[in-house]
């Protein structure tokens, strides 16, 4: 029984020790977890701390970007209701405005290649070269139609506005109105011309056309203005005063039969390339007055009718004019009516061929200054000083005729010339017929010693010369004159010739020689030679 007792207290106490263990182990671990864990805990906390750091700094520069983000956005949609208000203020404010402008008869666009007309209306009126079709036409402001040929017709034959429009531009605008005679005004205010090189003819024959506008007109590139006004004669004025003309090589009849051109603004003319100027201002009828001293003339080689028929030009200063080149002078003041004199001693007329009519018809010319004229190279001098009605002496002491070939009608019915020296003259074999025709008051002549040979015609040489009391020609010879056709007719006060000793063997016509030489009492022909007469 003992044994069994002692056995399970053995047991008991087995049991007590191992729990006792336990206990011990347990306390052991959870001292060691629980050191553990502060541990851990302590480093999670020093975690979080070092998390919620860069957290902060992440989250702040987040913020950031999206406040950016945000204004950017901000600024768009600001931008954006801003040109949707100045749409709306554009299309439904503005807009009606300047429909309404543009349709008040003419259309002022802002087309860079538009021009306005005014014009008579009726059937199939040209209003633009054929070249030149525009792309749009308008109407009194209403868009129309125009035919392949430049024409239009209106309702009725009263004034229309015209506006043509363009999309692309030409650099050559030659003929551009040529013979568009109903066109009365021409705007060329909103014409782009830059770089446009050429412009003849551009307002030719323009009949009705009494206004152009140049405002705003590019010529800086343009090199030839040939015909340019020709025969627009209904024009008054014309200012050209912003014309650039640097480049221009050539004004050929430029203003030509405009008739009622009184006023023409030139005086800005700079041509320092400017090779051809002939017929420029010819038949400028009503021309009072040009400004021409900046046209630079040393290129030119012809100047033939350079102011014929500006029969209302007063006075004319060209002594800016370098003429060292020019060849041609015929009829270069022909029919200036109106001038009273001229002076002309600063030309170089050394290389000038041809003065043929230089002075015809200059009716009221009282004096010219010649005292440096070359006459070296001239070979036509006909009809030079003709009709020069109110011319009452001339110097020409300066004039060589050693080329000359015709003085055909020189001094024809200068009716005022008194007298003439003309005894450095070289008449060998030199065309003289109508010679001093009509020189009702010419009293003296004086011929050179020598060289008197005449050749061809000598019709009508002094005939009308109603106050020469004698004529005495040195060693005059006539072999070589085929006709004398009233030679001497209506020399009314001449007494006495001598005509002898003369070889006129060649000549076939003496008709009407002496006739009304109703004071001629005496005539020498002793040995006069006339076998060749019919």
């Amino acid at each position: 029984m003992k044994c069994k007792h002692t056995k399970n207290s053995l047991k008991k106490i087995d049991n007590n020790l191992k729990t006792f263990n336990n206990n011990i182990i347990k306390n052991s671990l959870k001292y060691i977890s629980f050191n553990h864990t502060k541990k851990r805990q302590k480093e999670n906390a020093n975690k979080i701390i070092y998390n919620k750091y860069f957290y902060n700094l992440l989250t702040n520069k987040l913020k950031k970007n999206k406040l950016k983000s945000n204004y950017k956005k901000i600024k768009a949609s600001i931008n954006r209701l801003f040109l949707l208000l100045l749409n709306f203020i554009l299309f439904n404010l503005i807009n009606p405005i300047l429909t309404k402008i543009m349709s008040n008869n003419i259309r002022k666009l802002s087309y860079d290649l538009s021009i306005n007309l005014k014009i008579f209306g009726g059937y199939k009126i040209n209003v633009i070269n054929q070249n030149y079709i525009p792309d749009r036409i308008f109407i009194n402001g209403n868009e129309s139609n125009i035919d392949k040929y430049g024409r239009i017709t209106t309702e009725t034959e009263e004034i229309y506005l015209v506006t043509l429009e363009w999309d692309e531009k030409k650099t050559n605008y030659d003929k551009l109105f040529e013979n568009v005679e109903r066109v009365m005004e021409i705007d060329l205010s909103n014409f782009d011309t830059t770089g446009v090189t050429s412009m003849n003819k551009m307002f030719f024959n323009c009949l009705s056309l009494n206004y152009i506008n140049f405002t705003n007109i590019d010529t800086s590139s343009v090199i030839s203005m040939n015909s340019m006004f020709e025969k627009c004669q209904g024009l008054f004025s014309i200012d050209l005063s912003n014309f650039d003309t640097r480049k221009v090589e050539t004004m050929k009849y430029m203003f030509k039969g405009c008739y009622l051109l009184d006023f023409l603004n030139i005086s800005n003319f700079y041509t320092p390339v400017l090779r051809e100027m002939d017929e420029m201002f010819k038949l400028c009828n009503s021309i009072k007055y040009l400004d021409i001293s900046k046209i630079n003339t040393s290129l030119i080689t012809n100047m033939n009718m350079l102011f014929y028929g500006c029969d209302h030009l007063t006075s004319l200063d060209i002594s800016n004019f370098d003429t060292k080149n020019v060849k041609e002078m015929g009829n270069m003041f022909g029919l200036c009516a109106s001038l009273i004199s001229l002076d002309l001693s600063s030309m170089d007329t050394s290389n000038v061929i041809s003065m043929k009519g230089m002075f015809y018809m200059c009716d009221n010319l009282e004096s010219i200054n010649l005292s440096n004229f070359n006459t070296q190279k001239v070979k036509n001098m006909e009809s030079l000083f003709s009709f020069c009605l109110s011319l009452k002496s001339i110097d020409l002491s300066s004039f060589s005729i050693s080329n000359v070939e015709n003085l055909g009608n020189m001094f024809e019915n200068c009716i005022s010339l008194t007298s003439l020296d003309l005894s450095h003259f070289d008449f060998y074999e030199k065309q003289i017929n109508s010679l001093f025709r009509n020189c009702i008051s010419l009293k003296t002549i004086k011929f050179p010693k020598n060289n008197n040979k005449f050749i061809g015609n000598m019709d009508f040489v002094f005939d009308g010369c109603k106050s020469l009391l004698s004529i005495d020609i040195p060693n005059l010879d006539l072999s070589l004159v085929k006709s004398m056709n009233k030679l001497f007719s209506d020399c009314s006060s001449l007494t006495f010739l001598d005509l002898s000793n003369q070889d006129a063997t060649s000549v076939v016509d003496m008709d009407s020689m002496f006739m009304n030489c109703i004071s001629l009492t005496s005539i020498n022909l002793t040995n006069f030679k006339t076998s060749s007469l019919k």
